[in-house]
């Protein structure tokens, strides 16, 4: 397994590409990720993957997310409300 960073992942494309250490861009389709429903990975993300070559050149199998979900905001989460309140 090759570990690797997530450059960058549109969840609407379905892709994005994950950066190796010597700059070398691996292609990154949702499908390829490990779990269930719907799977996305997230800029700066550190994953672990298989490399295989397709007819487009070099394809991420089987990514996994390395122990960073602490890094990781929860999209669904909701952001404290900060603003002044007024009394009255």
């Amino acid at each position: 397994m090759l570990l690797g960073r997530v450059k960058w992942f549109s969840p609407e494309r379905g892709f994005g590409f994950i950066l190796l250490d010597d700059a070398t861009e691996v292609f990154v389709h949702y499908t390829s990720i490990v779990g269930d429903g719907f799977r996305i990975l997230h800029a700066e993300e550190t994953v672990e993957f298989e490399i295989t070559d397709t007819i487009h050149g070099k394809q991420a199998k089987n990514v996994r997310r390395v122990n960073n979900s602490s890094a990781i905001k929860d999209e669904n989460a909701s952001e404290p409300d900060n603003r002044a309140r007024s009394a009255g």
